[in-house]
C-alpha cells in the first residue's frame, strides 16, 4: 500500500448529474443504451457519451449501485455519471473501487438518495496506473465471462421456446406438410407429425390436455424457523429478480411457511403474472430447497418433463392466459388461483412428440443450469477478490491464478 495514493473522487473524476430533463418516457424501441436509476434499461435515439464511464443510481431502491458504461451511451434523470479526468487514474479501476453500495453516503430514510456533493467528497485509494489496469482487467475478465454466460443462456432459452412454439402452438411441421414444403426436421422427428389438421384446427390425432393432466402441483410446506441451525436454499421473489440465484438462509431467519421444492421442479409465480417469473431450480447439493408460497411448484406427469413445463410456462399465450385469470383489486397483489389454473387446457400434442421434445430440449436446459452455476462461482470469486485487491492485501498475480482456476 506504500505506493497507493488517496484523493477525493471529485478531484480525480469528472462527476456530474445525468440528463435531468430526460426520463424513461423518452425511450425508443432501438437506439443507444440509456441508463436510469435502475440500470441499462432502455434506448435513446442519440448518445451523450462515446467513452468508458460509470453510472451511479442516485435515488430509489437501487441507490448506490453502479454500472460500467462502454461505447456510446446516455444516462437520464436520477443518475450520476463520472469518468477519470486524471492521468493517474483509470476509469475502469474507478468503477471497481466505487462498486460497493456501502461506499456511497446516502441521505433520506424512506427514499434514499446520494447528493452530488457527497459523491465528490468520497475518498478513493489507487495504486500506480499499471496496477490499476491489471486489477480492472482481472475483475473485468470475471464479469465478462458472467455476461457471456448470460447471453449464451438467453440464446439457448430462446431456442427452446421457439421449438415449443413451432411444435405445440403454431403446429409448424403439420402446416408445412399440408403446404407441401420440404422437411426441416430430421426424418425420425418429421414422421411424428400428422399431415393434416382436424376440424378443431389441431393436428389430427393430437389431444388437448389440461394442466392437471400433465403436471403435479406440489403443496407440501414446512416452517424453517423450527429448524434452528439448518441451512436452506431459499427460492424467493426478490432472489429471482436479483438474477435467479437462490439465497442460502438459516432456518431461524425465515419467519413464514415455505413450499418444499421437489427434484426436477419448475417454479411458477402466482403473483402479478404480468411479470414473468418462471424458475428452473438447479439440482440440490444436499441442502433442502424451499420456495416462497408465491411460487407454485410443478413436476411433470407421465411423458411430460420439466423441459416442456418450463417452455409452456414461458410461452406468450400461456402468459396471456395467466393475466386473464388474476384476482384481487390491488395492482401490486394480483394472483391466480392454482385450482383454476390446473383445470385450464394448456397443451395440444401427442405422447410421441412430447417425448421427442423432452429429448431435444432437456440437454439445452441442462446447459443453461450449468452456465448459471458457473456464473454463480465466478461472481463469488469476484466478490471475494474485490475488497482484497482494493485494500492491497492481495497482489494481482495471485488473483490471476485464482481466476484461472474458475474461469
Amino acid at each position: 500500500m506504500d505506493e497507493w495514493k488517496r484523493a477525493m473522487l471529485g478531484e480525480v473524476a469528472d462527476l456530474n448529474w445525468g440528463d435531468t430533463k430526460t426520463t424513461k418516457a423518452a425511450y425508443v424501441p432501438e437506439g443507444y443504451t440509456a441508463f436510469s436509476a435502475s440500470g441499462p434499461d432502455g434506448f435513446l435515439p442519440y448518445h451523450d457519451y462515446d467513452r468508458t464511464g460509470v453510472v451511479l443510481s442516485a435515488i430509489g431502491s437501487e441507490c448506490g449501485k453502479t454500472w460500467l458504461a462502454r461505447g456510446k451511451w446516455s444516462c437520464i434523470k436520477n443518475t450520476i455519471r463520472y469518468f477519470s479526468k486524471s492521468k493517474e487514474v483509470d476509469t475502469e479501476f474507478l468503477y471497481w473501487a466505487t462498486r460497493s453500495s456501502d461506499y456511497w453516503p446516502k441521505r433520506g430514510s424512506g427514499q434514499p438518495f446520494i447528493s452530488q456533493g457527497d459523491a465528490r467528497s468520497c475518498v478513493v485509494s489507487y495504486p500506480p496506473l499499471p496496477e490499476q489496469r491489471a486489477i480492472a482487467a482481472t475483475l473485468g475478465a470475471l464479469d465478462d465471462k458472467i455476461e457471456l454466460n448470460r447471453k449464451m443462456n438467453a440464446t439457448l432459452e430462446a431456442m427452446a421456446r421457439a421449438l415449443f412454439r413451432d411444435w405445440f402452438v403454431d403446429f409448424g411441421p403439420t402446416r408445412a406438410k399440408m403446404e407441401g414444403l420440404a422437411p426441416y426436421l430430421a426424418p425420425d422427428l418429421w414422421s411424428l407429425f400428422p399431415d393434416r389438421l382436424d376440424a378443431e384446427g389441431k393436428p389430427e390425432g393430437w389431444e388437448v390436455r389440461r394442466l392437471e393432466q400433465i403436471a403435479e402441483h406440489h403443496k407440501r410446506t414446512l416452517s424453517p424457523s423450527n429448524h434452528l441451525g439448518r441451512m436452506f436454499q431459499h427460492f424467493s421473489l426478490p432472489a429471482f429478480d436479483r438474477g435467479q440465484s437462490p439465497a442460502l438462509d438459516l432456518g431461524e431467519t425465515i419467519k413464514s411457511n415455505k413450499t418444499l421444492v421437489p427434484p426436477d421442479a419448475v417454479l411458477l409465480s402466482k403473483l402479478n403474472p404480468e411479470i414473468p417469473r418462471v424458475w428452473l431450480p438447479e439440482a440440490s447439493s444436499g441442502t433442502q430447497q424451499i420456495a416462497s408460497t408465491e411460487f407454485l411448484a410443478f413436476t411433470g406427469k407421465q411423458c411430460v418433463g420439466r423441459s416442456l413445463l418450463f417452455c409452456l410456462f414461458c410461452n406468450v399465450q400461456f402468459r396471456e392466459m395467466l393475466q386473464s385469470m388474476v384476482t384481487g383489486t390491488s395492482k401490486s397483489h394480483q394472483r391466480i388461483s392454482p385450482r383454476d389454473l390446473l383445470r385450464r387446457e394448456v397443451l395440444t400434442g401427442s405422447e410421441h412428440v412430447i417425448k421427442a421434445f423432452e429429448a431435444l430440449v432437456s440437454p439445452i436446459l441442462d446447459q443453461i443450469l450449468s452456465n448459471r452455476a458457473q456464473s454463480s462461482t465466478l461472481a463469488q470469486t469476484r466478490d471475494l477478490l474485490l475488497p482484497r485487491l482494493m485494500s492491497g492485501e492481495l497482489r494481482v498475480a495471485h488473483a490471476e491464478q485464482l481466476v484461472a482456476g474458475v474461469a
